[in-house]
């Protein structure tokens, strides 16, 4: 196995190759080991999945019906048994405050004194 003396000197490597890559872009880099065969794939960041095919097509990234956020990552798990939902939007800030404090046992005048004293939002 020759895994452990790989991760001792991969922080040396690191140094080696960090200029090398970042004396080229993205597309150089692609054509260049793409043409020599080389197997590659980026570490992507959270911000760049949703254009990403790939999510698309495996269905990690869906549509919504909110014209403001078109697009959204999937529910991470699925059940055989229970077909998926349509995504939807998030709740706004204090959208669900008077059904969460009337079902704490909070009356209408209770929540509404809570309002005029700008405690809620």
């Amino acid at each position: 196995n020759d895994l452990p003396p790989r991760r001792k000197n991969s922080a040396e490597l690191v140094k080696i190759l960090d200029p090398i890559f970042a004396a080229h872009d993205y597309a150089y880099w692609r054509h260049t080991l793409q043409v020599h065969g080389i197997p590659f794939g980026l570490i992507g960041q959270l911000k760049d999945l949703l254009a990403d095919e790939q999510a698309r097509a495996c269905g990690a990234v869906v549509e919504t019906a909110n014209p403001a956020m078109p697009l959204t990552l999937a529910a991470p798990f699925g059940l055989s048994t229970i077909p998926v939902p349509p995504a939807s939007r998030a709740p706004s800030l204090g959208e669900h405050t008077d059904d969460i404090l009337a079902a704490a046992g909070y009356s209408t005048a209770e929540i509404s004194a809570l309002r005029k004293a700008k405690l809620l939002g």
